[in-house]
């Protein structure tokens, strides 16, 4: 399992551009991952060790032709034993939610 470098701490800017692409990639699943491997965005693009662990999941996930959601990635995270040093699901779904919070996806009418 990844463990993050004692003395990293991520900048504010990267870490909530991060979790805007991870968010979308829990949310939107197999397009998302297909996107992903289109633009050749993978693991090591990002900053913090549990984005990195949970966009390999995802893409072990797609490999094997399974769905791609917070359940499964959270399984194959706890498969792994990383699910708990990251925050159990509770941070997968603080990740999901901040598709639907975050601002440039709201609607014309403000929804």
């Amino acid at each position: 399992m990844t463990q993050p470098p004692p003395d990293h701490v991520p900048d504010p800017m990267e870490d909530q551009e991060d979790r805007a692409i991870i968010s979308t990639l829990l949310m939107e699943g197999a397009p998302a991952v297909e996107t992903f491997q289109y633009v050749d965005l993978g693991p090591a693009d990002f900053t913090d060790w549990r984005h990195r662990l949970i966009v390999l999941a995802a893409f072990d996930l797609h490999a094997a032709g399974e769905p791609i959601n917070v359940m499964s990635i959270g399984g194959a995270l706890f498969d792994q034993g990383a699910l708990v040093p990251m925050g159990e699901y509770e941070y997968l779904h603080e990740l999901a939610m901040d598709y639907y919070t975050d601002p440039e996806r709201s609607t014309d009418d403000g929804t």
